[in-house]
């Protein structure tokens, strides 16, 4: 993210020279920032916390867990604020403080009430620089939006940043991917102008606490706005097409059929896209009230009665669990059902193949998709402060404690468990979330939180030992659950 005009500009006039901004009250150029710009350098979000070496633990998420640091040793540096290192705590809308300056596109820390919306303004000639403005509204209060649902790369891979967009009123440059600039290229209007949420410039990827509060609100920011643009890639957009279309996506086979230049495309295909595997875009489907696919010059409508009209069109009842995208199913169903919580919702992501570029984003990405009614599973909020070891064993405690799911005893690592691993936690690194478990278990009302207790140095023992109950059929076994922490 680079500013080009003179420290004293405090009123630019930018004009365009050979594509390139120029100051008539500065008088300078971004020549030389476009020039320096160092790809290497481009990278917009925070380095991922290493994971936590023996007896530094440390876990404090989520919140609600009482976890016993009594026989931890005091450190005084887990408290310091760092832009990596940020000792937890669930921000609320007044006690937001950024922990970097302020930059020159965000000059401040959005409270958890805002939104920062991008304001695309048409254009004649498409292929100028793409410029756009940014506006924070409270979001009860906001204009009616659209969202975008991408990913940053494109189906070959390439996820270099070296596109230039430009921001506000002094033009700053930040780097995007190929496909993200012709995603905005695309959006961008021929008359009038257009207001959009996109997670990549919307929020700070750089300020934690903000990156906190936004990330833990996406799925209020789908439900509310007007349709989400899916971007599948510039290969597949015809966008010189002025008079698109509209057709509904079930349609998608039958219309493309009749062409002969797309005949070879079809939904199947379409659903094995990279697109399809990115974890961010099932929360982004499931909870926009409709979408749009612009491709081959048609924009395809989606719709909560999708889901239900491709199974029609193809006449595979089992069309998408036979698809690396079997979320699919819950396109634009605002929830998924209503008695599901973060255990079934995960054991369903199993069946797809979703991927992430953070590892901690196979969590965060799909918190917004649990049911409001699931008062428990609000109590999770991101924290990109946790290294992805503290996520895992934090969301473990969770779905043990909080959703008083014991079976997962059944998959734990045991003595198996690397330290500082404790050894109720499952293997992640393993399919156990594929795995059946035929057997329910039932915890005893008790108060399990002394279980978890952080201080790795105490794995070897066991901390304690409950009396549990586990059904085979109608019949009650009483067995002891023994939990080494």
């Amino acid at each position: 993210m680079s500013r080009w005009h003179s420290s004293s500009c405090l009123e630019p006039d930018v004009f365009l020279v050979n594509q390139v901004p120029h100051c008539r009250a500065c008088e300078t150029s971004a020549f030389i920032a476009l020039s320096d710009i160092n790809t290497s350098n481009a990278k917009s979000e925070l380095d991922i916390p290493p994971d936590e070496v023996d007896s530094k633990l440390n876990l404090h998420w989520p919140s609600n867990i009482n976890w016993d640091h009594q026989n931890e040793p005091s450190n005084d540096t887990q408290t310091e604020l760092s832009p990596n290192r940020l000792h937890s705590k669930i921000v609320g809308p007044n006690e937001a403080e950024s922990v970097l300056p302020s930059s020159p596109v965000y000059n401040k820390c959005l409270e958890r009430s805002e939104i920062r919306l991008i304001y695309l303004e048409a254009v004649l000639d498409q292929d100028l620089p793409i410029h756009v403005c940014l506006e924070v509204y409270e979001h009860e209060l906001c204009p009616e939006y659209e969202t975008v649902s991408y990913t940053w790369a494109s189906e070959d891979g390439d996820n270099n940043r070296a596109q230039p967009i430009y921001i506000g009123p002094f033009w700053d440059v930040i780097l995007q991917t190929r496909n993200f600039t012709a995603l905005l290229r695309y959006l961008r209007p021929s008359r009038g102008f257009r207001l959009v949420w996109i997670d990549a410039i919307s929020i700070n990827q750089r300020d934690l606490v903000e990156r906190n509060n936004q990330v833990a609100r996406m799925g209020d920011i789908y439900r509310a706005c007007t349709r989400t643009i899916v971007w599948l890639g510039h290969d597949l957009v015809d966008r010189k097409a002025t008079a698109r279309k509209k057709v509904p996506l079930e349609l998608f086979n039958q219309v493309l059929k009749s062409s002969p230049e797309e005949s070879a495309l079809d939904i199947e295909s379409v659903l094995k896209r990279k697109y399809f595997q990115r974890i961010w875009v099932i929360q982004e489907l499931t909870l926009a009230p409709s979408s749009v696919f612009p491709i081959a010059g048609v924009d395809f409508l989606g719709a909560h009665r999708t889901p239900s009209g491709i199974l029609k069109s193809v006449s595979q009842w089992k069309f998408f669990e036979d698809t690396p995208a079997s979320w699919f199913q819950h396109t634009h169903q605002i929830s998924y059902p209503i008695d599901w919580s973060l255990l079934e919702i995960l054991k369903q992501m199993s069946h797809s193949e979703v991927e992430a570029t953070d590892p901690r984003d196979k969590i965060f990405g799909i918190l917004g998709l649990i049911p409001h009614s699931r008062t428990p599973c609000s109590l999770l909020n991101p924290d990109y402060s946790l290294s992805n070891m503290a996520t895992l064993i934090g969301v473990s405690a969770h779905l043990l404690l909080n959703l008083r799911r014991p079976q997962l005893l059944l998959a734990s690592v045991g003595s198996k468990a690397r330290s500082p691993w404790p050894t109720w936690v499952p293997d992640w690194r393993t399919n156990w979330l594929k795995a059946p478990i035929r057997q329910e278990l039932h915890l005893p009302d008790k108060d399990y939180s002394p279980l978890l207790d952080s201080h790795a140095a105490n794995r070897a023992e066991i901390g304690t030992i409950y009396s549990a109950s586990i059904n085979f059929g109608q019949a009650e076994t009483q067995f002891e659950v023994m939990m080494v922490v």
